[in-house]
Formats: structure tokens, sequence, C-alpha cells
């Protein structure tokens, strides 16, 4: 009821909040000043229990068939990514890091079409990373990585499925802050069942040992498809409640100031707001190669077949596109005002330059209601900034709408390798 309630309020009519099968993979880039690449490698040595994403066992002969199939797609683009300039390239999974002869040849063949301007960046774990490793990384011209921590406590590591100790953990940072890598973030997690406030700020602190570049710190995000979320429902374990989530934001927002850090997201914070943040999600248009990787061109969201297996017997001779969401050029707006929302500022010259007109034209209203319940303030006269209390409210609108999308298209992709129709 909410959904559509609010969909009523921000959308037009003829907004159709619907994914139908792509029998033909029309991705129009025209509109695009540049576009990020995204590339999703599935293989993992386990399986964490709270791992949303597409994943399956690595094994070296699997490895070897998905990368012909990424090298195939990435084929298919090639005269797209010849005339449009290439930004950053974000390489998830997964654990990326465990092929890195997958992650060379594929790096050895985008640089063959376009060469990115911006960060390349991968995804690994403590189990998966040493200095050896981080040299390979650096060789292959990868200066952004992103460590798995999630926590220090022995317990949450084992809830999660995590195969390695919080030493692990420890030594995995040390060798990556002093590898010289233009950036290092680590990811925790907190609202763990039955977590503290103690137990999570003392998590924050075993962390700020090593003071991290980048801290990204999100809530333990469950769904009805993950073991998590079948565990979590079967053992009948709650997650904190919304007053203790806020405690935990609040207490680490502040946290985070004092040691000397720049909220840079919703969730992320930066230790030299002048770095280019580490971030999937936040880029204007984008193009995801591999099993279930999304793509968007501001006219369309598009995304893989979610079965590994499809996905490598259609790469080699089709763009393995499933399904397809139609944007219109409201929807593209709202599109871009949340991710605004997400990374905490709204910049007025941004958005008259992405759409050639005024932002206040088009939320006036809305913006002004966020700003007298005391979520937004003004920073001279051009930004808005999230503060502590609006952040916390898209943590909480996240997870309500964000995450319920989120999981309907996982959940139909992940039963029918072309579902028919996804209805939001």
């Amino acid at each position: 009821m909410w959904t559509k309630f609010i969909r009523g309020l921000l959308s037009e009519k003829t907004d159709r909040y619907v994914f139908n099968r792509c029998s033909r993979d029309d991705k129009d880039y025209s509109n695009c000043r540049a576009i990020d690449l995204y590339v999703h490698i599935p293989f993992c040595k386990g399986s964490c229990r709270y791992c949303p994403y597409i994943t399956q066992p690595f094994d070296l002969n699997s490895s070897k068939l998905y990368r012909d199939a990424l090298v195939s797609e990435l084929g298919h683009y090639a005269d797209l990514l010849k005339d449009k300039p290439v930004g950053s390239l974000y390489i998830g999974g997964g654990t990326p890091t465990l092929d890195l002869s997958l992650v060379g040849d594929l790096l050895k063949h985008l640089r063959q079409i376009v060469t990115p301007s911006g960060p390349i960046a991968i995804e690994t774990t403590p189990s998966d990373i040493s200095c050896s490793k981080i040299d390979e990384l650096k060789k292959l011209g990868i200066d952004y990585i992103s460590l798995g921590v999630q926590s220090f406590n022995p317990g949450y590591l084992a809830l999660l499925g995590r195969n390695y100790e919080a030493e692990d953990a420890g030594k995995a940072l040390s060798e990556l802050m002093e590898s010289g890598l233009s950036l290092v973030n680590a990811d925790m997690i907190f609202a763990f069942p039955g977590q503290t406030l103690r137990e999570f700020m003392e998590d924050l602190g075993k962390l700020m040992q090593w003071s991290p570049h980048q801290v990204t710190c999100y809530p333990l995000f469950t769904f009805p498809y993950s073991s998590v979320g079948r565990f979590m429902r079967l053992k009948r374990l709650k997650m904190p409640d919304v007053f203790v989530r806020r405690k935990m934001y609040y207490e680490m927002t502040g946290y985070f100031q004092k040691c000397g850090y720049k909220q840079t997201s919703v969730w992320s914070f930066t230790k030299n707001e002048n770095r280019h943040n580490y971030s999937s999600v936040t880029r204007d248009h984008y193009l995801g190669l591999g099993v279930g990787a999304g793509s968007y061109t501001g006219k369309g969201f598009y995304f893989n077949t979610f079965s590994t297996k499809e996905y490598m017997d259609k790469a080699a001779y089709r763009r393995p596109t499933a399904i397809k969401m139609d944007i219109t050029e409201r929807m593209e707006k709202l599109f871009w005002l949340y991710w605004r929302f997400y990374e905490t500022e709204i910049n007025a010259v941004r958005y008259h330059s992405r759409f050639n007109n005024g932002i206040d034209e088009d939320f006036g209203r809305m913006l002004w209601t966020v700003e007298k319940m005391g979520m937004l303030r003004l920073d001279g006269a051009r930004s808005r900034i999230l503060n502590e209390r609006g952040a916390f409210w898209i943590h909480l609108l996240q997870n309500y709408f964000a995450l319920n999308y989120v999981n309907r298209v996982w959940t139909a992709g992940l039963a029918d390798p072309w579902p028919e129709r996804i209805r939001l």
C-alpha cells in the first residue's frame, strides 16, 4: 500500500515498474556522456549465509569457462565502448581475487578496446589476500580494494558463515594498508540478531587500529532467498528494533567523525574527502558484465540472466540480457535523486547539468518537505546536505523499498533464468 501511495506522489501515470523478458538487447547509451563498468565474478571458496548475490563454489575449470564467456560478452559491446568514455571499473563477486588469471585476461581484452579513466576496484576477503596477491593486483593496475571484514566478533563471523578468524582480518588489513594502494575500503556489518551497542562499537574500535581509507558499514540485510533469511525465519531470531538500530547508527556516525572521517554516503565514511569514493552503486550510467549483472542507460534498466550455466551458454553468440524495464524521463530523474540522497548531498548544479532543468522546478515541494522535517540543511545556494537524522531515514526507506525490489527481482531471476515478467 505504501509503495503504491509514494509512487503515485512521485511518479507519472505512464510509469510502469515492470521488468519484461528481453528478447533483443537494445541498450541505448546515446544520451550518456560516459559509461562505468561493473563485472560480476561469482566464484567463492565457501557460501556466506547472508550473501544475497549470485555465487557458486570455485573450481578452475568453471573459472576458465566463465572467463571465456566474459570475454565474449565484452566483445558484444566493443563498438559501444569505443564510442563512449569509460570511467571506473568495479569487479565484484563472489571473491574475484580467487583467480587473477581470469581478471588479468579480462583487463587485457578490455584495454584492447578502451582504458578506463577512473579507478579499477576489486573485492576480496581476509582468507584470500596476501602480500604477493596484492603485488599481482597492483601490476594489473588495480588500485582500489574492498576487504570484507564484516566483524571481529567470532560469534557473528560464525553466524555469517565466514571462513576466517578475526586475526586473519587484522593481518589482511595491515598488509593492504602498508601496500601503498590508492584506497582500501573495509566492509563492516551491524544490527546482527541480538547484537548490543557495546559489541558494535568494540568492532569499530578494533577496526580503527588500521584506519582504512574508507569504511562501509551497513546493517545485516536479509532476503528470503538467502540462507540467513531462511535461518532467521526458522529460528525466529529478531533483528535489533528500530530504536536500537537508530542508536547504533548515530553512535557510528559520531564515532567516525571523531576519527577524522567524512560521511560520503549513507553507509560510507572516507578518511580523505578528495579521494574517489569506493562504491559500486552511485554511477549515473553503467554497463554490467557477467551473470546477473545489471546495466542502466537512463532509458532502460537491464539484468543479465541469473543462471551461470545459461550465461556461459548464451554469451558465446549473443548478449545474455534476460529482462528490461523501460525508464521514463521522470523515473530517470527520481533514480538520480535517490542516489544523491544515498550520497547525502543533492547538488543543484549537477542536476541542471544532467537534465538541463532546475531541481526545484521538478522536486522543490518534496525537498522543502524533507527540509522542514529536519532532515536536510542548505550548504550555500547550490547544495542540500542530508543530516544524521535524514541519513537514518534513508536507511529505513532503502530497507523497505529498494531491498524489497531487489528481493523480487532476485527471487524471480533465480527461479527462472529467463522470466517473462517481474512486477515491482
